[in-house]
């Protein structure tokens, strides 16, 4: 059974909202927020669920749960909030969780970093509050500023760059744009890399020698180099259609993206994207209305966080429209590339990750993913059957786009399509089969294929 916050024992409860005239006077002494004001994500600190005195013990962020009081699948305790833990401050990473996730798969603070899970909704506030700058915490009094901009040093359990990740892609997200969005693994590239157009021109000469030696990727680099200005991005076109979108949709290779495709770099979204232009040509004439592909600036997990309902209603409007496709869809989360294979009418999903095990050796599950709630509610709130397969692991932290675009085209090239007969192996991919897939995108490459 759920416990209730020792200060709301004996208090009037009704649908999670505070009710006793008593209770809403200490949250608004306490800096807490009330359940009425949360329309939107919002950062907060976490307060300690034990402590009489405001004690922070993490950081993370609030979600709107006025109309959705359930949390994988169960319904949330009263009084109780959606909240994901994005750091854990140092000193409290074994601390007990006030509500233990589904099946008490997790307990302890430092297993749930980038998932979701419940809180006391007095023992939450936000960030600016009073409550915050007067803590004689060290490490709280130093968060605010490392926070917003963008830090993710670690604490407690490892950290990757997911507050990197969702600060990248907000702005864009909010307003609505459908240019390209960063990607957090090359995020920073061109502005780390501001140089005059000689020395990025001579960094492309150079690779001339280095990159692979096959006849596609030397037409692409030949093309790219010999270019009006070869300093520039290439912009790609989406038609409306393409992506289960109804309007075009606009990205951008920027030099620095290619070139790291060029070096066995990091893959920004807009490779993962130009890959999926030239393999739904293939599709179109292959195997037609068999397959149908998501676009990955429209579901990486930063977005789901600054827009949730864009992401919602994306996926909603692709499911009604090709309900009896299989959807295939790159997703990142934290920096890292995953292959989700969707096929909504037979509600069943399974999840493509190259590093499928966490760093305590415990195997993932959709509940790391914050992908699957999105895509549960899009199908009706009907949950559907999750699976992380067994697939190919890379041995690296870098290697993950590269497995997703060769999981995506073996996909593509099977016989069947049956999500129940879906595996890998578990090696790593040989130098061959990466250079491979390399070869492969510079033949779907618009820049040769003419598709732009």
């Amino acid at each position: 059974m759920c416990r209730v916050p020792e200060v709301l024992k004996g208090q009037v409860c009704r649908q999670g909202i505070v009710d006793d005239k008593r209770v809403q006077e200490v949250v608004k002494n306490q800096g807490v927020i009330e359940l009425q004001q949360i329309q939107e994500f919002t950062e907060v600190a976490l307060l300690h669920p034990n402590s009489r005195e405001p004690m922070p013990c993490a950081w993370g962020m609030i979600y709107p749960t006025k109309e959705d009081r359930s949390l994988h699948g169960e319904r949330m305790a009263p009084c109780y909030m959606k909240v994901s833990i994005d750091r854990v401050i140092e000193g409290f990473e074994s601390e007990m969780l006030p509500v233990p996730t589904k099946e008490h798969r997790y307990k302890k603070l430092k297993d749930v970093i980038g998932t979701l899970i419940q809180w006391p909704l007095l023992k939450i506030v936000r960030r600016t509050k009073g409550v915050l700058s007067a803590s004689k915490n060290k490490e709280l009094q130093a968060t605010p500023h490392s926070a917003k901009s963008g830090s993710t040093r670690k604490q407690g359990a490892p950290l990757t760059s997911k507050n990197k990740e969702l600060q990248a892609t907000t702005h864009s997200a909010k307003n609505g744009s459908t240019r390209k969005q960063v990607d957090p693994r090359t995020d920073g590239l061109s502005k780390l890399h501001k140089r005059n157009k000689h020395d990025v021109l001579n960094e492309l000469n150079s690779l001339g020698n280095r990159i692979l030696k096959r006849k596609s990727v030397q037409e692409v680099y030949t093309r790219w180099i010999t270019r009006e200005d070869a300093t520039v991005g290439y912009t790609l076109s989406a038609p409306p259609g393409m992506f289960g979108q109804p309007d075009e949709f606009i990205s951008t290779i920027d030099v620095d993206d290619i070139m790291m495709l060029w070096k066995y770099g990091c893959l920004d979204c807009s490779i993962i994207f130009s890959f999926m232009m030239g393999l739904y040509k293939i599709l179109e004439f292959a195997c037609p209305g068999q397959y149908m592909l998501l676009n990955p600036y429209s579901i990486q997990a930063s977005l789901i966080v600054s827009n949730k309902m864009d992401v919602f209603r994306y996926l909603m409007k692709a499911f009604q429209n090709f309900d009896d496709r299989v959807f295939l869809a790159p997703y990142i989360q934290n920096g890292h590339w995953v292959l989700f294979i969707i096929s909504p009418r037979r509600y069943k999903a399974i999840i493509v990750d190259s590093l499928n095990k966490k760093q305590n050796g415990e195997k993932k599950t959709e509940d790391d993913y914050f992908l699957t709630d999105c895509v549960n509610l899009a199908w009706g709130g009907n949950h559907i059957s999750w699976k992380v397969v067994q697939c190919n692991q890379q041995p690296g932290s870098w290697e993950c786009g590269y497995y997703v675009l060769t999981f995506m085209f073996s996909m593509v090239t099977r016989q069947s399509v049956n999500i129940d007969e879906l595996s890998w192996d578990e090696r790593a991919l040989s130098k061959r089969e990466m250079d491979d897939i390399v070869e492969r995108w510079h033949m779907f490459c618009p820049i040769l294929s003419g598709i732009n």
